[in-house]
């Protein structure tokens, strides 16, 4: 079956500055967050063709930055080529995602560890008003952009490159794409944050780490359950997020 390249839900001049307050994107990283939106929303379903001329049109842009964001999608399992090496649409299940987040969870929580041994005392008090901002945070861009800061900190207090590159690798912006589609449902993420922050200003790094997997298994579950209470991700029932 052959299915035409849907329209995004946001112009991508709209996606572009809703996702730049929380990270510096690229051109070819805001036409890869916009398919991939689409793809794991159900809007592109399994092998619908992304003919970079048509792509280019919808996202107005040059084939670079189509091209870069198709290989972006390719590495991450979203597309593949088919017998006609054409990029079309990969199958995911609910499983794909909890396997990433999974693999993220634990490399965000080894670095909320070693930011809890390492930060300094300007450090964390910085980390505390970030986080008083997101506990004032109101709207939907301060609330990214509070959150994303507040991770950011934690991992550069972590001083270890190797373990950021490897988290920027695994790391998917899925929670940002389901904060456009589900108002409201960060839920006990200022609560979460702070707790996190109180046990890396007491220098108890088990409980910053046990905090910070815990973080990113409500956030998992709300977006699996959201996914399949609207009758996406392959499967029947949503699957643990919990570490085997």
């Amino acid at each position: 079956m052959q299915y035409s390249v849907a329209m995004p839900a946001a112009p991508l001049s709209e996606l572009a500055t809703h996702v730049a307050v929380t990270r510096p994107q690229s051109l070819g990283n805001q036409v890869a967050s916009a398919i991939r939106r689409d793809i794991i929303l159900g809007k592109l379903p399994d092998g619908s063709p992304l003919p970079q001329e048509k792509l280019c049109e919808i996202y107005g842009v040059s084939r670079i930055p189509v091209r870069d964001a198709l290989l972006m999608l390719a590495n991450e399992g979203f597309v593949v080529r088919n017998r006609r090496n054409q990029m079309i649409v990969n199958q995911f299940d609910a499983q794909d995602l909890v396997d990433t987040f999974k693999i993220e969870a634990f490399i965000a929580s080894l670095a909320t560890r070693r930011a809890t041994l390492r930060g300094t005392d300007e450090e964390i008090a910085e980390l505390e008003e970030l986080v008083s901002a997101g506990e004032s945070a109101v709207d939907r861009d301060a609330i990214a952009k509070s959150s994303w800061a507040f991770h950011h900190k934690v991992n550069r207090m972590a001083r270890s490159s190797r373990l950021i590159a490897t988290l920027r690798a695994v790391s998917l912006p899925l929670m940002q794409d389901f904060m456009d589609e589900k108002a409201g449902w960060w839920g006990d993420t200022p609560e979460e944050h702070r707790a996190i922050y109180e046990a890396i200003r007491d220098r108890d790094p088990d409980t910053a780490e046990a905090l910070t997997a815990q973080h990113f298994e409500h956030a998992a579950l709300a977006l699996l359950t959201y996914l399949e209470n609207r009758g996406l991700g392959g499967t029947s029932a949503a699957p643990t997020v919990a570490a085997d």
